[in-house]
């Protein structure tokens, strides 16, 4: 591995260590004066998919560079770059592994979830954390990860990786189970979304708390809102947020 990547590799580790350990981040955000009540926003790109134009997303100690939200997902569906990074940011003797099953569109699909051992501990999630710090911030119970067929055999392989209980063992080796590709991007989904409540305006989805917003609202000062924050966006998008894909629904050229 070349120097600067090392480097790179070094810095993000250190990033979600502080992000874990810290009530709140000490860096200033990038987007200024935004509104209190705006929890995290997603913004259309060049290829009309909307996703949360940060790669700045923490869940516990793991980073999850691209989401978006689906108010169709009943919790949350995220992805595993690496079963050796999910372990390294969840180590056995502190959480516990278990597999269920679940239906998709294209049939009977499986995921994982991480839950801690400690039954009071609670996961610290950090969405958009350099574009709105602390008010990205929130707690859940467990996370849950999309399964790929390349882990899950490996998984079978290696038993004692994640410590499964025998029930989490024979729903991994089930047959009915339809083949999955790893996924490239997170789903936020009602365990996240349930409390807020969403604005669609603009090629903008704003997630804000419903008690500093009242609807109707001033359609005005919405759009002069949604127009600020477009505004400062377009200096701090990620580099290739423009070419990001939808997982899910995939992208036809006019």
């Amino acid at each position: 591995m070349k120097r600067s990547a090392i480097e790179a590799e070094l810095t993000e580790k250190q990033e979600i260590v502080q992000r874990q350990t810290a009530g709140s981040s000490d860096a200033k955000p990038l987007l200024e004066n935004a509104p209190a009540g705006v929890k995290f926003f997603s913004l259309m790109n060049a290829k009309r998919n909307v996703f949360i134009p940060s790669t700045k997303n923490f869940f516990g100690g793991l980073k999850v560079s691209k989401l978006k939200c689906d108010s169709g997902c009943n919790s949350m569906l995220l992805p595993i770059s690496s079963l050796a990074e999910l372990v390294d940011a969840f180590p056995t003797n502190t959480y516990r592994y278990s597999v269920t099953r679940g239906n998709a569109t294209a049939g009977r699909t499986i995921s994982l979830r991480v839950s801690p051992r400690q039954a009071s501990a609670l996961f610290t999630i950090r969405i958009a954390d350099d574009l709105l710090n602390a008010q990205g911030i929130q707690k859940q119970s467990k996370l849950r990860f999309a399964l790929c067929d390349e882990d899950k055999r490996h998984i079978l392989q290696n038993p004692n990786l994640l410590q499964l209980t025998a029930d989490s063992i024979q729903i991994l080796g089930s047959t009915d189970i339809c083949m999955q590709t790893r996924r490239s991007h997170g789903l936020l989904g009602q365990s996240v979304l349930a409390n807020l409540a969403s604005i669609k305006f603009l090629g903008c989805e704003l997630y804000v708390d419903p008690f500093y917003y009242k609807f109707p609202g001033n359609f005005e000062e919405l759009e002069q809102t949604v127009g600020r924050i477009k505004a400062q966006l377009d200096q701090h998008l990620p580099d290739d947020f423009d070419d990001w894909e939808d997982d899910d629904y995939g992208y036809e050229d006019d």
